[in-house]
């Protein structure tokens, strides 16, 4: 065997060889790709699987808000038909008080009837604070142009007959009078925040109420501050929250601010406070619409 056999048979050999190990290297890649391919199986069956099953829950989910809304409805249904339909009984009582008041009372019977007009009172504020709950959560807000000034000083006069009344010097301080909102709404907004500010105060000493609106960027912005008695920081947390009241000498039944905020929301506006030393002051800021 001459060199040049000999060489040829070794380039062959070691050809060979290399194939031999390509071909063992490829078969173990194969042998990756089918078990990744395998993996894969079993992962995309897994994950239809949890697809299905988000596709149920989903539509249970579904069904579920369903009924939420439509038992919604029904307790908003039932929350206006309540506070609408009470108010006539309650106006015949308020009535019949007053005629018992022309009649020869004994002390007892006068006593009595201080009492129910108490709880009468107090029930008729319950029913206006539910309808103004039921119009900011019900009705579609109807805009207008509204007369500011005129609609503030409508308001404030709603509480003449408290004790602090003529006691509040108020100023009104207004960059337009004229906006575009849901006169209603702006009502129950301003109801509350004037009451708080009428009576939160201590009796018979001169106080302020400081009204101001103003327009920063593309929102109207609402100032309603008082130098009354102020937020005690242990419920500052909750004054928003329904039913609540923070304090013995709330004469309401603890839905005002609440309320207040749910109409602010329905005109997509809020409603913030913030304390100094010196004041009280909410903030009401609103969409500029013109």
């Amino acid at each position: 065997m001459n060199q040049s056999d000999r060489l040829n048979k070794e380039d062959i050999a070691r050809l060979t060889k290399q194939l031999e190990d390509k071909s063992a290297r490829l078969a173990e890649r194969e042998q990756e790709l089918a078990d990744v391919a395998e993996e894969l199986s079993s992962q995309k069956e897994e994950l239809t699987a949890a697809i299905e099953e988000v596709v149920e829950k989903n539509k249970s989910l579904l069904d579920t808000l369903h009924q939420l809304r439509e038992r919604s409805f029904e307790l908003d249904q039932i929350l206006y038909r309540t506070s609408h339909d009470l108010r006539s009984p309650l106006s015949s009582i308020k009535g019949i008080l007053t005629l018992l008041k022309l009649e020869p009372q004994s002390d007892i019977i006068r006593d009595y009837g201080r009492h129910i007009e108490d709880k009468a009172i107090q029930m008729d504020n319950l029913l206006r604070s539910l309808a103004s709950l039921s119009k900011s959560i019900l009705e579609e807000p109807v805009r207008e142009w509204i007369d500011l000034n005129k609609i503030i000083w409508q308001v404030i006069g709603e509480y003449r007959h408290l004790p602090c009344w003529d006691y509040v010097d108020v100023s009104v301080d207004l960059h337009t009078q004229k906006i575009n909102t849901d006169p209603a709404l702006m009502i129950i907004i301003f109801q509350s925040l004037f009451s708080n500010a009428f009576t939160f105060r201590p009796p018979l000493k001169k106080g302020k109420l400081m009204i101001r609106t103003y327009q920063k960027e593309n929102n109207w912005v609402i100032d309603v501050a008082d130098d009354g008695e102020g937020i005690a920081a242990e419920v500052q947390p909750y004054i928003f929250d329904m039913f609540y009241r923070g304090s013995e000498k709330s004469l309401g039944n603890g839905l005002g601010l609440y309320v207040a905020r749910k109409a602010a929301g329905r005109l997509n506006g809020t409603i913030t406070f913030h304390l100094s030393p010196e004041q009280t002051c909410f903030t009401v800021i609103l969409p500029l619409i013109g």
